[in-house]
């Protein structure tokens, strides 16, 4: 899609900024490089979206430090460029979480409503981008969320179902191991569990996995689904970005604590409602509570039910005595 060159930002950037800098990369630091094109390899061109400069701050001389260890990316041009949609463009508080996502394992809190999805569609995108022969991973907890995020994300990314994967539970085994090794494939949504049973068996090819997002990652605590991933994910060598959205990630900060430990998470993004950045976003709501009494009739259904088993039990000999029985 179109690109535009943006100036380089102040350290603080207000209202009139639309989207804070990345902190530059290894690669973003080897050389300036103009925008690439924004189509994701196997997918459809995505011309409602729009590049933003990856700018540095550079050290006291303004030249830029050396970077220790370049890191070995496939295409270092498009990796000195990321990718927000245009059609809508991303608000001020989405251009900032964006761009923490795309450097830093990432726990985002958001209201819902937000514009969650579209921070993951971002994120999934630029690492479709930066590596074209990777794999982004988005695991959502039931079937109908997985379908549901699929649709959504794959229109924001332009990508064609050649290069989207649904893998969930009702899909056997064997038939998700050869999807995983199509040619065309690039971004999976999947439930935790067929994810992490995947990894598991070795079907999943975790050394190309290069991004994955849990989406209501409060529930990736303990033994879940998710958890299991990511932690096989880490205990295997994996590379990966990972990125957690949720709206509510826990009631103490025990739980909180939890959810940031097994996402690996080194940044938490949080904006609230009442929020400067968000709220001019956010409707006025009025909320009416309403008790509603509990009707008779399922206590009356309770006890046929019972008097009834009771008479089977009676009938079938089995020695059954209930209330008000002879001895």
């Amino acid at each position: 899609g179109r690109r535009r060159r943006l100036r380089p930002p102040s350290r603080h950037p207000g209202p009139a900024c639309p989207a804070r800098p990345l902190t530059p990369s290894h690669a973003a630091r080897a050389r300036p490089a103009r925008p690439t094109s924004s189509t994701c390899p196997g997918s459809r061109p995505a011309s409602n979206w729009t590049g933003q400069r990856r700018e540095g701050r550079g050290g006291r001389d303004g030249r830029q430090p050396r970077a220790p260890t370049p890191v070995p990316l496939p295409v270092r041009r498009a990796a000195a460029t990321w990718v927000a949609p245009s059609d809508p463009p991303p608000r001020p508080y989405q251009a900032a979480i964006i761009s923490t996502c795309l450097l830093h394992n990432t726990l985002v809190c958001l209201p819902t409503g937000t514009g969650k999805t579209l921070v993951a569609a971002a994120v999934v995108s630029n690492f479709a981008r930066w590596f074209p022969a990777g794999l982004t991973v988005f695991l959502a907890p039931t079937r109908p969320l997985v379908t549901q995020q699929a649709a959504a994300i794959a229109a924001a990314v332009g990508a064609g179902p050649e290069a989207c994967l649904e893998l969930t539970g009702s899909v056997a085994a064997s038939a998700r191991a050869a999807a995983w090794d199509a040619p065309s494939l690039r971004h999976v949504f999947a439930t935790p569990q067929a994810f992490a049973n995947d990894l598991r068996v070795g079907a999943a090819p975790a050394g190309r996995i290069t991004c994955v997002v849990v989406d209501e990652c409060h529930r990736a605590v303990g033994k879940a689904g998710a958890a299991a991933a990511v932690r096989r994910l880490a205990a295997g060598g994996s590379k990966c970005r990972v990125v957690g959205l949720s709206a509510t990630p826990g009631a103490t900060r025990e739980a909180v604590q939890e959810v940031v430990t097994t996402l690996g998470a080194a940044r938490i993004e949080h904006r609230a409602e009442g929020d400067a950045d968000l709220a001019p976003f956010v409707h006025a709501r009025a909320a009416d509570t309403v008790v509603v009494p509990s009707p008779p009739t399922p206590d009356a259904a309770r006890r046929s039910a019972v008097a009834a088993l009771r008479t089977c039990l009676r009938e079938a000999g089995t020695g059954y005595r209930g209330p008000g029985d002879p001895a």
